[in-house]
């Protein structure tokens, strides 16, 4: 499981800050700041810490680029976070629902659902064959 914290810690030019209200988080790319809300949960919050490096990373969209920026920011940090399809498989064949499988992966539901809905064609092809034995 990748440590999103440790990840934070590594980046040693990035500082953290907090804001009430509003989104999640925010990258402030010129002080390399990650804002996040208070009063999240874990999974939010690690998801959040994530998806904000990858932005400060990737640096300032360029312009008229920002929704295509977010998108790829949202596909590969669920890639990060979600990088084995045989733990999510199992977790998608014993979860009740889609809220209970992100728990048990230990990331929020958006997060699983960006995952889920960039696989590659093998990675369906097996989610497809591990989730008919449970039928």
């Amino acid at each position: 499981m990748i440590h999103p914290w440790r990840l934070l810690h590594e980046a040693e030019h990035v500082l953290l800050d907090w804001h009430d209200g509003g989104p999640m988080g925010r990258a402030h790319y010129a002080t390399d700041t990650i804002s996040l809300r208070r009063g999240m949960s874990w999974a939010p919050r690690r998801c959040t810490v994530v998806h904000e490096l990858l932005h400060l990373r990737r640096g300032v969209p360029a312009h008229g680029w920002t929704a295509q920026d977010e998108q790829r920011v949202r596909r590969d940090s669920a890639r990060m976070l979600l990088p084995d399809i045989h733990t999510i498989g199992e977790a998608l064949a014993w979860a009740l629902d889609e809220h209970e499988a992100a728990d048990e992966l230990g990331v929020d539901v958006p997060t699983l659902t960006n995952r889920l809905q960039h696989l590659h064609p093998s990675e369906r092809g097996y989610l497809k064959m591990r989730l008919e034995k449970v039928g």
